[in-house]
């Protein structure tokens, strides 16, 4: 069985959006609201998540209207970050399991996000895209509501990477190669951080193969 052919046992999911930070590379602008066709970014992934989810949520900043089928989740934790806005997401979800994905991905493949939801069992807490280096992207993964006690412990160290969480909760690594196979270039994972990814966003260069990270990040 190669992996990312699993049986899915769980009920619907939940997802979520986030939406943390304060858009500094872009000069303070809020990612989620960034236009881009006549259409934020917030709104574009909205349309997806809704092929997957009865229930989306937006956890962490977001200072415009949310389309009709969004609600904000407030952070809960004494420490900041993505952490904080999984777990706001986990303790409100109406569901088990929550999908998570960042404010600034615009290429979310919908195919791609179904084939992690499959991955996430009753034999895991999360499931989470690994390289074969060894870098992981928690923040486009599935994560279950078991989790929420180790995230808590963490926020009560002052520990706020989520990649720490993976040694405290049944984490399945799902190969970021076999993704491939519903999303080719990997474009789920683009991000738009700086001026220089914006201009290639609106020039259409965005969406071409990408160079996945093998450097440490603060998740």
């Amino acid at each position: 069985m190669r992996e990312h052919e699993f049986h899915p046992v769980q009920p619907p999911l939940s997802a979520a959006i986030l939406a943390g930070g304060h858009g500094e590379r872009l000069g303070g602008a809020d990612k989620a609201l960034i236009a881009i066709d006549g259409e934020s970014l917030l709104e574009r992934q909205t349309h997806i998540l809704r092929q997957l989810s009865d229930d989306i949520m937006i956890a962490g900043h977001c200072g415009g209207p949310l389309p009709p089928s969004l609600r904000r989740v407030p952070d809960m934790l004494p420490v900041a970050g993505p952490l904080a806005g999984i777990h706001s997401a986990l303790v409100h979800a109406r569901h088990e399991w929550v999908l998570v994905v960042p404010c600034d991905a615009p290429f979310l493949n919908p195919d791609l996000l179904r084939m992690l939801r499959d991955a996430a069992t009753d034999d895991c807490d999360a499931a989470v895209p690994r390289q074969d280096d060894g870098f992981w992207h928690p923040l486009t993964a599935v994560y279950s509501r078991a989790c929420i006690p180790a995230i808590e412990a963490l926020a009560a160290q002052g520990m706020r990477q989520v990649i720490r969480l993976f040694d405290h909760v049944r984490t399945r690594a799902v190969a970021i190669d076999a993704l491939r196979g519903a999303d080719p270039q990997l474009a789920s994972f683009v991000n738009i951080n700086t001026p220089d990814d914006m201009a290639a966003l609106r020039e259409g260069r965005a969406s071409a193969p990408i160079t996945l990270g093998t450097k440490p990040k603060r998740w």
